[in-house]
């Protein structure tokens, strides 16, 4: 962990304005807010996905002293449309739990709203994009049928195949191939309104993508029944809440990295009544525990999270891969990866260097044979 006296103190405050508790945020700032680089921070802050959460923070009166007229706008901005998202993300959550009610398809809420109900002090302190479902998979067809009737359509033939299709009729192909494909390989499909008037929907069937997590882990088996503004709904319990959000984390591609997964993390450990042996024993039956284990690791090495009294020795969690470590510093996850390397070799290179160090090399690998599959369709004329 960085040394609190010798640390950039501009990096000290953007992990200090990430944690749960506001206290170290604002007692560095007023030790290092004057001249501060504002710029870089928010830079920073929108690479991760933690604008909101920055702004939240610098709302504080005491704050806004020391910052810039321009960059408090902009952090104003943020907060404000992070609410406006969120109170959207009710509304159309009512449409489509009517929809789906109707057609007799439960479904579990993930991610999202939830979070910002469950675990954030305010709405204005997470900006989400879409609405993620988790469904049987045998009722994703009639789910995509019934949602398709509010003016839902799969999305993403075009960007997915990578080319644009000449015409309509070959978009409508690439985007039934690349269907057929997810449905083999993937664990979900995305659905978007033409008009953009609804929020964007993903219909997962696995809560991970395969190769990521293990086929016997259902979500509907760690469920419990919440309000999320109007709507009584299926949320995980606090443990596969807690887990799902680790694992997540390190899903994404070296570049795509964010502290926001971490953060939702080391938020729901601080906010929601999680049992630790519960936690460890879901860990090890979904095929978790190394994914929890990194993410312990990165909150108290990364966010300087402390761990709720017990979590580690209670759960019998250990220490990561020397690999991981080497990886997960401040200055790797918040500058190094932040884009990919230059030239086709170092990018690659980033990229088996952090498929191995945070095991997702096989999940790439499925998803890789699912966007091929797809093209091969798509050529032989079987979209």
């Amino acid at each position: 962990m960085p040394n609190a006296t010798t640390e950039d103190p501009k990096r000290a405050i953007l992990i200090a304005a990430l944690h749960p508790q506001p206290g170290r945020f604002a007692a560095l700032l007023q030790r290092h807010g004057v001249g501060l680089d504002w710029t870089w921070l928010l830079e920073r802050a929108v690479a991760h996905k933690v604008t909101p959460l920055l702004a939240s923070r610098v709302a504080i009166e005491e704050s806004e002293a020391y910052v810039p007229d321009d960059i408090r706008e902009r952090l104003s901005a943020a907060r404000a449309q992070a609410v406006e998202r969120n109170a959207k993300a009710l509304h159309d959550l009512e449409r489509v739990d009517r929809c789906l009610c109707r057609a007799g398809i439960p479904y579990v809420l993930v991610k999202g709203p939830v979070l910002t109900q469950q675990i954030y002090d305010s709405p204005s302190q997470r900006h989400f994009f879409d609405l993620d479902l988790v469904l049987h998979e045998s009722q994703i067809d009639a789910a995509q049928t019934a949602l398709e009737g509010m003016g839902y359509r799969l999305w993403g033939g075009d960007r997915y195949l990578g080319f644009l299709p000449p015409s309509p009729d070959d978009l409508a192909r690439a985007t039934t191939a690349m269907r057929s494909a997810l449905r083999r390989f993937g664990h979900e499909l995305a659905l978007v309104t033409d008009d953009r008037s609804l929020l964007p929907l993903d219909l997962h069937w696995q809560l991970m993508p395969r190769g990521r997590i293990r086929p016997s882990a259902v979500a509907w088996d760690n469920v419990t029944m919440t309000q999320v503004g109007a709507v009584n709904v299926r949320v995980l319990d606090p443990e596969a809440t807690v887990l799902h959000l680790a694992m997540h984390a390190w899903t994404n591609r070296p570049w795509s990295f964010a502290l926001l997964h971490l953060c939702d993390v080391a938020w729901g450990l601080h906010r929601l009544d999680v049992d630790p042996l519960r936690l460890a024993d879901l860990a090890d039956r979904w095929g978790g525990r190394r994914d929890l284990e990194r993410t312990l690791y990165a909150l108290e090495n990364i966010l300087a999270i402390e761990l709720p009294p017990g979590l580690r020795a209670h759960a019998g969690m250990t220490t990561p891969s020397s690999r991981f470590r080497r990886i997960a510093t401040r200055d790797t996850m918040l500058e190094s990866y932040a884009e990919p390397a230059p030239g086709r070799l170092a990018r690659l290179q980033q990229e088996v260097d952090w498929g191995l160090a945070v095991g997702s090399l096989r999940s790439t690998g499925i998803l890789l044979l699912a966007k091929y599959t797809a093209r091969m369709l798509y050529r032989f004329g079987r979209g």
